[in-house]
């Protein structure tokens, strides 16, 4: 290297011309070193520096001038390895290069820089035999700045580590596959759930005898789709250890050159062995208890159920479509309409999804499903998905059919009661008119030529006609049987008539007076023979509470109020003893003498009452007995 020789002088002006040539060589070297990306250091043999470049001067934070008056241990004193620990000064590569005389290539090493910033230099030392000023040198050092490398390999590597701990955590693990070669590289983590202890990844066909022989069709099938067509695929399938089998998730895609051509595969597997044994627990849960699990995505109008599903609605799996008309088409043709209603009502967030429909399962049979369900809404309010559940209540519902036929079976036999008792005295109420009637009749001869007195005769007959045909019609009606409920508008004080023909002759009978005290003139929804049938009951029990007592008396009273319609019968009685409050509306419960009642008239009622969503109570703040009914008022809007 002429930069660091002398030539020799041949005579004085050749020696001129020679040491001028020399010079100017010696300082094209010079700006080529110093404008080099490469720090270039040259010691001694004990260490010192002797020539430097302007980039080795930056790398150790020093003036060349002061570079050159250092030593190697005092420039280098702080130089650790990659692991950050301290480099001894017997290991820095130029030492060990004049101790042992062999070359030292790509050694790291690092060195404080601005801050706690760390500067990283990769150094070649290589043994440098020749003179230099009049100086022998022993070693040439070169290093390069690999800061940014050093620290990306860093990061790639703290990633890696992250990655390769969140995998452990979630037992998975990922995996690439090259066609041309038909090698598998594994990510650390696969080797944890496949049974290949030696930690070499397998080959491929090593790896196909791991997959549990009933699932190997379905694998093999979504893997060679994938090799083939670019089918992505995820699949279940279990692998076999010498001690267990585990439950593998697997995911795979396809590698593609520029024309498509399928050049690999690549992946994640993971254990998903207590997944699915929650699923199988909760599998035995559900269908234990025969309920069933669904999703309903309003938006695609997918619908995905549990395997419990085809089992409360009675269809093979096979012939489920997996949308949301394979559902509707279960629906029984007088319960879809509501149940549709019903599930778009939720989905709009009108009222939570809770409600009974009747399906027809393969087999023709009739069943009640019960349905719950919660809407999960995006960021705008929408539907986006429906998570529910149903189950198989036929053997409730059906119970509960046959206990509304008893109940009606009692009302209906209770109206037959209260006929028995009302008979004697309505046979009375009918005889009157009918003595009426025969009597007019035979005076209509002797006044047939005066018109007058002939209408007037007439008149009269007519009205006694009209309260037969009223008291007949009100039996009529009481006496019928309300399987089939006719909710309708009624006026409340025309059932309150009504009621009164029915117990008229009993309040005569007993010489109890009913008043009225009708501050309303207001309608309800209701069945209008059921209400009058409450009314019956309670007017009769009234007059039952009272018929022996000294000013003896019945009122009926409406009221209302901006929310509700008020409907009290009071009587004259003292009131009711607190401690049989609680029971007075209870089945066969009474306070009547034996013979007297069957304890069913109050239960009755408030079982009608209930089914009218109105409310009955005992006012105990009257100083009489007072019975209150509160029925809702209608909307002004729908009128109900």
């Amino acid at each position: 290297m002429g930069v660091l020789s002398t030539s020799k002088k041949s005579d004085s002006t050749s020696g001129d011309d020679s040491e001028r040539a020399n010079a100017e060589l010696q300082a094209f070297y010079v700006s080529i070193l110093n404008s080099m990306q490469e720090g270039f250091l040259v010691l001694n043999a004990h260490g010192n520096v002797v020539h430097c470049n302007d980039m080795a001067a930056e790398f150790f934070g020093l003036t060349k001038s002061e570079l050159l008056s250092q030593s190697a241990d005092s420039v280098m004193a702080k130089a650790v390895y990659e692991d950050g620990t301290p480099i001894p000064l017997s290991d820095l590569p130029c030492k060990r290069v004049l101790r042992t005389g062999e070359a030292e290539i790509s050694v790291f090493l690092g060195l404080p820089s601005t801050g706690e910033k760390m500067r990283w230099l990769r150094s070649n030392a290589l043994p440098f035999k020749m003179k230099y000023q009049g100086e022998q040198v022993a070693v040439l050092n070169t290093y390069i700045d690999v800061t940014n490398e050093i620290e990306e390999s860093k990061r790639l590597a703290f990633s890696e580590k992250r990655l390769n701990e969140a995998q452990a955590v979630a037992k998975i693990g990922s995996w690439s596959f090259d066609l041309s070669t038909m090698k598998i590289d594994w990510t650390v983590q696969l080797f944890e759930l496949f049974p290949f202890p030696n930690r070499i990844e397998p080959s491929f066909e090593e790896l196909k005898k791991v997959i549990h022989p009933e699932d190997f069709p379905a694998w093999e099938l979504a893997v060679t789709r994938c090799m083939q067509e670019a089918v992505p695929y995820t699949i279940r399938h279990r692998v076999i250890h010498p001690d267990k089998i585990l439950w593998m998730e697997a995911i795979g895609l396809a590698a593609q050159d520029a024309s498509g051509k399928v050049i690999g595969l690549y992946g994640t597997c993971q254990n998903i062995t207590e997944k699915v044994q929650l699923e199988e627990d909760n599998q035995f849960i559900t269908s234990s208890l025969k309920l069933g699990i669904w999703k309903f995505n309003p938006i695609s109008n997918d619908l995905v159920w549990d395997k419990s599903m085809y089992s409360v609605f009675g269809i093979n799996e096979k012939d489920f479509s997996g949308s949301y008309d394979a559902w509707e088409k279960t629906l029984t043709p007088d319960s879809k309409a509501a149940a549709v209603e019903e599930l778009g009502r939720a989905l709009r967030g009108e009222k939570e999804f809770d409600t009974t429909f009747k399906i027809r399962t393969n087999t023709g049979e009739i069943r009640y499903i019960g349905g719950r369900a919660i809407v999960k809404r995006g960021p705008n309010g929408e539907a986006v998905m429906m998570y529910g559940v149903n189950w198989d209540k036929t053997s409730e519902m059906v119970l509960l059919e046959s206990l509304d036929l008893e109940k009606a079976k009692s009302l209906h036999t209770a109206k037959l009661a209260s006929l028995g008792e009302m008979s004697a005295s309505i046979a009375h109420e009918i005889n009157n008119p009918l003595a009426i009637i025969s009597g007019y009749l035979s005076m209509l001869e002797a006044s047939k030529d005066q018109p007058e007195k002939f209408r007037a005769k007439t008149d009269v007959i007519q009205k006694a006609v009209e309260r037969i045909a009223k008291i007949v019609n009100g039996l009529r009606k009481f006496s019928r049987t309300t399987e089939i409920k006719n909710y309708s508008e009624h006026r409340l004080c025309k059932i309150v008539d009504e009621a009164l023909t029915l117990t008229a002759s009993k309040a005569k009978k007993y010489a109890v007076p009913i008043s009225l005290d009708l501050n309303s003139d207001a309608s309800i929804l209701c069945d209008e023979v059921e209400i009058e049938q409450v009314l019956v009951n309670l007017i009769g029990n009234a007059i039952d509470a009272v018929k022996n007592t000294p000013d003896c008396w019945v009122k009926i009273m409406i009221l209302e109020d901006a929310d509700a319609i008020f409907l009290r019968v009071v009587d004259s009685g003292p009131g009711i003893d607190n401690k049989i409050i609680a029971r007075i509306f209870d089945p066969f419960y009474t306070t009547k003498s034996i013979g007297e009642g069957t304890g069913l008239g109050l239960s009755i009622v408030k079982g009608i009452l209930d089914e009218h969503k109105a409310q009955i109570q005992v006012l105990t703040a009257m100083k009489n007995t007072c019975f209150e009914i509160r029925f809702r008022k209608l909307s002004k809007k729908s009128g109900a």
